[in-house]
C-alpha cells in the first residue's frame, strides 16, 4: 500500500494573484478575467412577491454579508473596488395573480397539466424579454412559492424540485415526450431564446441555515454572484498550472429522441475544458447501443476516432488553429479495447495523450483522529489507485461534509504523464465549478458538466437542436 498527499492546487484571480479559497481570491484580488468594472444586466421573471424577493436580495448584495459561522469569509458586496461588478435589474415580467389561479389547485391526477401551464407562462415571459433591446446577460426566473407547492410530486421526498416524471416511479419513461424536469426544460427555453437563465426557488431567497439543507445569506450571495458572474461571460478564476497546449474532455453518455420521436439512441457529449478557463459542449451523433452488451454504453473505433477530430477542430477554432499538445480524456467507464484504438486515431498528432477513468466507489479509509482523510491523498492499494477529491480540507480547517468521506477510483488506461500530476489535475478540475462558492466539488468539471448536458439535451423539446449552445453558460 502507498499513500502520498497531493498538494492542493491554488487558484488564479485578477492580476494573475493566488489564492486557495474561492472567497478569499475574490475578496483580496478579484475575478480573473475582469479588468473593467462591470454591471450585470438582469431581466426578472416570477409572481409580484417572487420578483420582489429577488430584488431584495440583490439590494442586499450590495453590502457585506457575514457568514452565521465566523471562520468563513463574509460576502464583501458587489461594487467594491475588487469584485468589479454589480447587478441590475432592467425588466421585470410578471406572473399576475389571475395567471396564479390555477395553481390553487393541489390534486394529484392534475399535477403535470399545471406544470405544462407553468412552463407556458415562463417561456411566453423569456420570449418577451428576448423580443426587446438591449438584451439582458441572465434571466433570472424566481419561482412562485404556489407553483412550488402546486407543482411537486409528494413522491420526490428528497428533494425541492419539480419533475414531470421520473424512472424512479414511471415505468412509461421510454416513450414519455411531454419532458421529465421542469429545471430542464427552462434551460431549454434559454438556448432557444438565447439568453443564459438562472433559477431560483423560494427556498434560496429565504435565508434559513437551521433548516436542513438551507444556507446562510453570505453563502446564498456567493453563489449567486458567482453563476451570474459567469453567465455574463467572465471567468471568476482558474488554475494556474493548465498550459494553453493542454486541453481536457470529459465523455459521457444520454438517451435522447431521434427525428421519429423515438427515445432509442444513445449519444456521446463531450465537454472541452480549456486552460484559459473557457468551455467547449459538443454533441456527438446518435448511435446505437445494444443494452445487453452492457449496461454502460461504450462507442466504436470509428465514432470514437470521428469525435476527437470534431473536438479538435473546436479547440482550432477557439485557439486560432493550433491544435493542443497534451489531450487528456476523463470517462466514467472503462475504455474498451475498439473505443481506445478509435481515440488514438483520433489524436495520432497529439503529443501526449491521458487516457483515464475517475468513478464513484463505496470504499472508506479511515486515520487516526477525529477528522476524515485528507483531501488530496492517493492511495495506491491491491493493484487500484484511489484519490479524495473530497475530505478534511486543511485551507478550510474543517471536512466540509456530513457523511464518511469516499474517494474516488482513478484508471489509467494510457498515460504520457506522470500518474501524480494527472490526480492532481483531476484535484484542480473539481474547484472549477463555477455553479456555487464550494472548495470543491466530488468529480472533475469535465465529468459533472458532460453529464449535465447530457441530461438536458435528453428533454424532448431539444431534439429541435441541429447544432446545441457550445457554451456551458446554457446549461449551467
Amino acid at each position: 500500500m502507498k499513500v502520498f498527499h497531493i498538494k492542493d492546487p491554488k487558484l488564479l484571480f485578477h492580476n494573475e494573484e493566488p489564492a486557495l479559497d474561492p472567497c478569499h481570491g475574490l475578496t483580496v484580488y478579484g475575478p480573473y478575467g475582469l479588468n473593467n468594472f462591470k454591471t450585470i444586466r438582469v431581466a426578472a421573471i416570477g409572481s409580484s412577491e417572487s420578483v420582489l424577493e429577488v430584488e431584495n436580495l440583490i439590494n442586499r448584495m450590495g453590502q457585506k454579508i457575514l457568514h452565521n459561522k465566523s471562520l468563513k469569509w463574509p460576502f464583501p458586496g458587489l461594487g467594491n473596488e475588487k469584485l468589479k461588478f454589480d447587478l441590475e435589474i432592467i425588466r421585470k415580467q410578471i406572473i399576475g395573480d389571475a395567471q396564479l389561479d390555477v395553481f390553487k389547485d393541489t390534486s394529484a391526477e392534475k399535477r403535470v397539466e399545471r406544470i405544462k401551464h407553468a412552463l407556458r407562462l415562463i417561456e411566453t415571459k423569456i420570449s418577451n424579454i428576448s423580443d426587446i433591446e438591449p438584451k439582458p446577460d441572465v434571466i433570472i426566473i424566481s419561482i412562485p412559492k404556489i407553483i412550488l407547492k402546486s407543482c411537486r410530486d409528494s413522491r420526490f421526498r428528497y428533494t425541492t424540485r419539480i419533475f414531470l416524471t421520473n424512472k424512479q416511479f414511471d415505468n412509461r419513461t421510454d416513450d414519455y415526450k411531454e419532458g421529465y424536469n421542469f429545471h430542464n426544460i427552462i434551460k431549454i427555453y434559454g438556448m432557444i431564446y438565447q439568453i443564459p437563465t438562472q433559477l431560483i426557488y423560494p427556498y434560496t431567497v429565504e435565508s434559513n441555515p437551521a433548516a436542513k439543507g438551507r444556507q446562510d445569506l453570505a453563502t446564498i450571495a456567493w453563489n449567486l454572484a458567482v453563476a451570474l458572474l459567469y453567465k455574463a461571460n467572465e471567468i471568476p478564476w482558474k488554475y494556474f498550472k493548465f498550459p494553453d497546449s493542454t486541453c481536457f474532455i470529459g465523455i459521457s453518455f444520454h438517451r435522447e429522441f431521434d427525428v421519429n420521436d423515438e427515445l432509442v439512441m444513445r449519444a456521446g457529449v463531450a465537454q472541452t475544458f480549456l486552460s484559459d478557463g473557457r468551455d467547449i459542449v459538443l454533441r456527438g451523433e446518435r448511435f446505437h447501443w445494444d443494452d445487453s452488451v452492457s449496461r454502460s454504453p461504450h462507442m466504436t473505433k470509428e465514432y470514437a476516432k470521428k469525435l476527437m477530430a470534431e473536438i479538435l477542430e473546436k479547440y482550432g477554432e477557439h485557439w486560432g488553429g493550433n491544435t493542443p499538445n497534451r489531450v487528456v480524456i476523463h470517462k466514467t467507464s472503462e475504455y474498451w479495447k475498439e473505443e481506445r484504438i478509435g481515440l488514438e486515431e483520433g489524436l495520432t498528432d497529439i503529443n501526449k495523450v491521458d487516457l483515464v477513468s475517475v468513478s464513484n466507489t463505496d470504499i472508506k479509509f479511515f486515520r487516526f483522529g477525529q477528522e476524515p482523510v485528507v483531501r488530496g491523498t492517493f492511495i495506491e492499494f491491491l493493484g487500484r489507485t484511489y484519490l479524495y477529491n473530497v475530505g478534511y480540507t486543511p485551507c478550510l480547517n474543517v471536512y466540509p461534509g456530513a457523511r464518511i468521506p469516499t474517494p474516488l477510483e482513478v484508471k489509467f488506461f494510457r498515460t504520457d504523464e506522470d500518474k501524480l500530476k494527472i490526480c492532481q489535475e483531476i484535484l484542480a478540475l473539481a474547484r472549477m465549478n463555477w455553479n456555487n462558492i464550494d472548495y470543491s466539488t466530488r468529480e472533475p468539471v469535465t465529468l459533472t458538466f458532460s453529464r449535465n448536458v447530457g441530461k438536458i439535451l435528453s428533454e424532448y423539446l431539444a431534439r429541435s437542436f441541429n447544432n446545441p449552445p457550445d457554451k456551458y453558460k446554457y446549461y449551467m
